[in-house]
């Protein structure tokens, strides 16, 4: 944005910048992980955790969908994974705020959102956090229970 006559960028404080913060940004990128609240804490175990994000993104992503059918996804999410000795201090920070113990070798899964015009994902209620919010709680809480009921763990109530 540019002050027209002048061209200048306007500055912080000014009249023309005053619009800037509400406006938001043209491309958001959220990364993220899930990890299960077991009764007696967060699961320490890391390939547990993997497996959380892998099926919330199979939950939430086009990966088994069939090319000409309008997908039934509710929110659409990416995955990627920290691996390898140029990730070591991210996934040492991401295990410790997750409560898992970090295993060497083996990568970190993360799920990814990306809103590219917030202005077409706004809500009828306004802010689309809220709506990002129910749609990844409800894909959470599902993974869980099937997670939990494989692997025989228990979730905190």
């Amino acid at each position: 944005m540019v002050e027209r006559g002048t061209g200048a960028s306007p500055e912080p404080g000014s009249r023309l910048y005053g619009p800037v913060p509400a406006l938001g940004p043209d491309l958001t990128i959220t990364a993220y992980a899930v990890n299960l609240a077991l009764g007696d804490g967060a699961n320490p175990d890391q390939a547990i955790m993997n497996e959380v994000n892998e099926a919330i993104y199979r939950v939430l992503s086009l990966e088994d969908g069939h090319p000409g059918e309008i997908p039934t996804v509710q929110m659409f999410v990416t995955s990627s994974v920290l691996d390898g000795a140029g990730s070591a201090a991210m996934i040492h920070s991401l295990a410790g705020r997750a409560g898992i113990v970090p295993v060497p070798g083996l990568g970190l899964r993360f799920l990814i959102s990306t809103v590219q015009n917030p202005w077409l994902t706004d809500t009828a209620d306004g802010n689309f956090l809220p709506e990002l919010m129910r749609v990844l709680r409800t894909s959470a809480t599902r993974v869980a229970q099937e997670v939990t009921h494989r692997d025989g763990v228990t979730l905190a109530h």
